[in-house]
């Protein structure tokens, strides 16, 4: 991409470099039960940069930073960690042939059952850097006013330099055909689908299915909806084969351009299923809620965005309505979030490291509040992950991971984020939630509570100060598996 501005003319880049650096004092480094706890000064020095480049209908944006931390009393956490956030498109063939390309590197925990942080700067063995790409090419076309076709490959893969998650690649073949114009009362689609994974130390997996989708409008804004299709996975499998027919039925009502509702059920091989979906936006206020269920990986979540309740998707679909560019959007919402010091994500369930697959069903309600001085965003959250209920094996050849303890796992968690500008270059912030993870087979339950607050000041257009402080401590019925952590850090963000 660095090499675009001599063959490409009239394109718009925006290189924005950034320095921060902080200092942060805490009274358990490692997340330690009590009477294990050691104290530390952690520094923390981050140089990165932001670029954004758009070319005609082709634009791309990148965010890469190179984390040091130093630990004054335990040289031996010293570490540096590369944190990365890409994404691009672009329009290789007018109105014909596109690319799509994406990149990531973040740091997560690999583990439910050792200490769980807050960041990424508390020095525990808990934590390890995931890697993703994709590249994906695309043709895009119609036939005559009939209908709409998108033939689409993509290659991806994901390592996190932990036999917990294997280094995997993948090959993804979908070819998706939607009906034209021409069909007003009543719409379709056929999708097909394959996927390829191949691992380097699990067993190989794949997955495919077809499908068909209907949908026949009552009215303009309300229609009944259904699909139906078969569906196949590969792995290794206790009780019946996971394929079979499946189906679902429903509705879907759009009011209003700021309101949409869906709700569909239906059976797969492993039983019944639901779905649901709701969105209302007025000029400040989001209300979002959903309901999911879907076989899942680790792995295919990593490679997903974090849209449900992030700060980002919020303010996202906030402003959505007032710049309906999506690369400026993305561009404003960043900044905001870096002005004000927001996370960039809520309380979300901790996606631990696992090569195998599991029947995800996932419960999420927002409410967000956004003007120029004050953000609220609320979030409620369960995730249940679930191998038994597909009869996936917990198989040495997937290597060690949570499922070995328990093969039900429940998350359930509630947050709230409040950010107030009370003064033209000044905001403080509170960010405060609660989990619990249940091990269903095990009957263990770890509690997780945390309150983070922060004051931020602009003292030149380029250069924020920043003081913060943590209090993090968990909860379990587990012998020696409590622990309590306060925190405070100071900083500098400077952008040149």
């Amino acid at each position: 991409m660095l090499g675009l501005p001599a063959v490409c003319n009239g394109a718009e880049w925006r290189i924005q470099p950034y320095l921060q650096a902080s200092e942060t004092y805490t009274d358990n480094v490692g997340l330690t039960p009590a009477g294990q706890e050691r104290s530390d000064f952690i520094t923390e020095i981050k140089p990165g940069v932001s670029v954004g480049w758009r070319s005609g209908r082709s634009q791309a944006h990148l965010d890469y930073a190179l984390q040091g931390l130093v630990y004054a009393r335990e040289n031996g956490r010293n570490t540096v960690n590369h944190q990365l956030s890409a994404i691009g498109n672009a329009e290789l063939v007018p109105d014909r042939l596109f690319l799509d390309a994406a990149a990531t590197i973040a740091q997560q925990n690999i583990s439910l059952l050792g200490p769980v942080g807050l960041g990424n700067t508390t020095g525990t063995q808990n934590l390890t850097s995931v890697r993703t790409y994709r590249v994906s090419p695309y043709i895009r076309d119609r036939l005559s006013e009939y209908a709409n076709y998108e033939v689409r490959y993509q290659r991806d893969g994901v390592s996190a330099g932990n036999d917990s998650l294997s280094t995997s690649d993948s090959n993804k073949y979908t070819v998706n055909i939607t009906s034209g114009p021409a069909f007003s009362r009543y719409t379709w689609g056929v999708r097909l689908y394959r996927e390829d994974v191949k691992y380097k130390t699990a067993l190989d997996q794949s997955t495919e299915y077809a499908n068909l989708d209907l949908r026949y409008f009552l009215t303009p804004r309300f229609a009944l909806t259904a699909t139906e299709g078969y569906e196949k996975y590969d792995y290794p499998t206790v009780g019946k084969k996971p394929q079979g027919n499946y189906w679902t039925a429903g509705f879907a009502w759009q009011p209003s351009s700021l309101t949409s509702l869906s709700v569909a059920g239906g059976e797969h091989y492993y039983g019944r299923s639901y779905t649901f979906d709701f969105s209302h936006r007025s000029r400040h206020l989001l209300w979002k809620a959903s309901y999911n269920e879907s076989i899942s990986t680790t792995r295919s979540n990593s490679l997903l965005p974090q849209t449900a309740v992030d700060v980002f998707s919020n303010l996202d679909a906030l402003l959505s309505a007032s710049i309906a560019d999506p690369v400026l959007r993305t561009q404003v919402v960043n900044a905001l979030i870096t002005q004000r010091g927001l996370p960039g994500t809520l309380l979300n369930p901790v996606n631990s490291l696992a090569n195998q697959p599991f029947l995800e069903k996932r419960a999420d309600a927002s409410v967000a509040w956004n003007t120029a001085k004050t953000t609220i965003v609320l979030n409620v959250f369960r995730d249940t992950r679930d191998t038994s209920a597909i009869g996936s094996q917990s198989s040495l050849l997937f290597g060690t991971n949570d499922f070995r303890n328990s093969t039900n796992i429940r998350q359930d968690g509630v947050g709230v984020l409040v950010d107030w500008a009370f003064a033209p270059k000044t905001n403080i912030n509170i960010n405060v939630g609660y989990s619990n993870i249940l091990f269903r087979d095990s009957a263990r339950t770890d509690d997780l509570k945390f309150i983070r607050t922060g004051l931020r000041h602009q003292f030149r257009p380029k250069i924020t100060g920043s003081l913060d402080y943590r209090h993090l401590e968990r909860d379990t019925n587990q012998p020696n598996g409590n622990y309590k952590e306060n925190a405070i850090s100071a900083g500098v963000n400077i952008r040149f």
